[in-house]
């Protein structure tokens, strides 16, 4: 599973990464990436093309996080 973590609080996206890995012990550890912009976020995407969850912070600094979903 490719997740990606959208957020501009390092503290929150470490948090969430944390907790959804230890969501799946037991199981293949999930690959997670962060994005701390929207700019972040559309360069993930053009580099991995597909991910299988993103958690997309609507109140980014740089734009409203709809205009990146």
């Amino acid at each position: 599973m490719k997740i990606l973590i959208v957020d501009d609080h390092e503290l929150f996206r470490d948090g969430l990464s944390l907790t959804l890995s230890a969501l799946t012990t037991g199981q293949s550890q999930p690959t997670i990436l962060h994005a701390d912009s929207a700019d972040a976020a559309i360069s993930m995407q053009q580099q991995h093309s597909v991910f299988d969850l993103v958690l997309l912070d609507l109140g980014l600094p740089d734009t409203h996080g709809l205009k990146v979903l």
